[in-house]
């Protein structure tokens, strides 16, 4: 498929920070860099701007929401 350990890697790395933000919210001093993280790699044309895209929502829906209280 042309898909290389880094590029499997890389994924890995985004399906992670995809699950945490849906349970966790990160210190305030670390908020704004995680947004504009987010921000910045956010694109619909990509895997990893997809991915950057639901951490985006994920993360305003645990904002507006607050973290889970029974945690997987």
């Amino acid at each position: 498929n042309g898909r290389t350990p880094h590029h499997h890697s890389l994924t890995q790395c985004w399906q992670l920070l995809s699950l945490c933000v849906a349970l966790f919210l990160p210190q305030q001093h670390f908020l704004w860099y995680l947004r504009r993280y987010l921000q910045h790699n956010a694109d619909p044309r990509t895997e990893v701007g997809k991915y950057a895209v639901y951490c985006q929502r994920s993360l305003e829906r645990t904002l507006q929401n607050g973290e889970r209280e029974a945690k997987p």
